[in-house]
């Protein structure tokens, strides 16, 4: 069971002779398959539009409730992917011909009508119009699909006219869609950054081949940005050569790159000012970078410490130690410890060694070192007299514990001469103490 609506051909006439005049022409024609469906008025007509599978509207422009122009304009605004063939006289042949140009796919003149003439201008407009409805909606199609893309899309004609623009490409320009298409780079962009534009767009006409050119523009809103801008010449099956361009807006990534190299300077005047030496190592333990602190350490130059391993400099540990430590602080992700490295005159300096891990590049160590010899000596000395201190107090403490045994002999002899005062001696400890 064939459930397709059936395709009805609507007549929009008021002259009863040429309704059944059409009747019979279609009756002759044997490859008609439309049904024919009738209205005497404008009014009636815009009913039936709305109700039918319209395929097809033959039109008289003058009804009793409509005349002219004024006839096709209410008719196309209900029939809009309807093709209509206009029916007229003699005297509408100027009028019907300025329709096609508005949208009418044909008109036919009442006094010519003959069956041949009807089928084919009926078939032909038909299907002039359903190609013209797919062209349609293929073009809303692709305009859906550019607009959809954030990057600002244009294409421009041989004469650097744009074409066809995109919505994100009138944000950029903060400009409505029409005001663009047939305009030119020079209307809204700088001298010298027009001079640029089309010295691309020429290179690509010309060659046939995509550029890619990073470039500076001053958008609608008189920001100047930095763009990533890739061309492509397309050719249609007439020959025209258009040029397709597609905007990357890189401005935020420029300036992130600015910013980062800022900071890299930054940290760079840093390192190399501090008074902590610095390595940056590999996880073979090649010195990659090194700090001018490190060349006053070691008493290398730079030139030479980066031709070097930390074997070369470490006075304290083996080849497959520095190896096993490596592996260590990778796992760990960071270390802290006391080394020791000969230095160039063959002397051994005492060093604190910061480590962390970065996962860069296959792994890079980030090494700091602090010179601790004078903290060693001073230790040292400290612990020295720390010791001596201990000393002193210990014989402090011994002589108070004699000078007891001593007080207490004194208070037996006084008391066996009869004397009843008793002798004092004060502590040591406890004068310091008051001290």
């Amino acid at each position: 069971m064939n459930n397709k609506p059936e395709e009805i051909i609507l007549l929009i006439e008021d002259n009863p002779g040429d309704v059944r005049l059409i009747k019979e022409l279609l009756r002759e024609i044997m490859s008609f398959k439309y049904q024919l469906v009738t209205a005497g008025t404008l009014k009636d007509g815009c009913k039936q539009i709305k109700k039918q599978n319209i395929i097809l509207i033959l039109l008289d422009l003058n009804l009793p409730d409509s005349a002219g122009k004024q006839t096709f304009d209410t008719i196309v605004k209900y029939a809009q992917h309807i093709p209509i063939v206009t029916l007229t006289g003699l005297q509408d042949e100027e009028l019907s011909i300025s329709l096609i140009k508005e949208g009418a796919q044909d008109y036919i003149f009442k006094h010519d009508l003959n069956n041949k003439l009807l089928g084919k201008t009926i078939q032909y407009a038909i299907e002039r119009k359903r190609s013209q409805n797919e062209l349609q909606a293929s073009k809303e199609f692709l305009n859906n699909i550019i607009n959809s893309v954030a990057s600002p899309i244009f294409v421009k004609d041989d004469k650097h006219k744009f074409y066809l623009v995109n919505n994100a490409f009138c944000s950029l320009l903060n400009l409505p869609m029409e005001t663009i298409i047939g305009s030119t780079d020079n209307e809204y962009f700088p001298e010298e950054q027009t001079k640029v534009f089309i010295a691309k767009d020429k290179e690509v006409f010309k060659t046939g081949k995509e550029n890619s050119n990073e470039e500076t523009l001053t958008d609608g809103k008189g920001k100047i940005r930095n763009i990533i801008t890739r061309k492509n010449l397309y050719t249609d099956p007439a020959g025209n050569k258009f040029l397709v361009g597609i905007i990357n807006d890189i401005t935020a990534r420029k300036q992130s790159e600015e910013m980062l190299r800022k900071s890299e300077e930054t940290h760079r005047m840093i390192i190399e000012t501090a008074m902590d030496g610095f390595w940056m190592v590999d996880m073979r333990g090649n010195l990659l970078h090194v700090n001018d602190a490190y060349c006053r350490i070691s008493g290398y130059n730079r030139e030479k410490l980066l031709t070097m391993n930390i074997s070369d400099l470490e006075a304290k540990e083996s080849v497959n130690d520095i190896a096993a430590r490596i592996k260590k602080v990778a796992k760990q992700k960071e270390m802290r410890f006391e080394s020791i490295h000969r230095r160039q005159n063959g002397q051994n300096i005492a060093l604190e060694v910061s480590i962390q891990f970065l996962p860069l590049d296959g792994g890079r160590m980030v090494v700091f070192f602090h010179d601790v010899v004078e903290r060693n000596k001073l230790a040292a000395a400290l612990k020295l007299n720390i010791d001596e201190l201990q000393k002193f107090h210990r014989l402090i403490i011994e002589r108070d514990r004699q000078n007891t045994e001593l007080e207490k002999e004194i208070n037996v002899l006084l008391k066996k001469t009869g004397k009843e005062d008793k002798y004092v001696i004060s502590p040591v400890l406890g004068r310091l103490n008051k001290l």
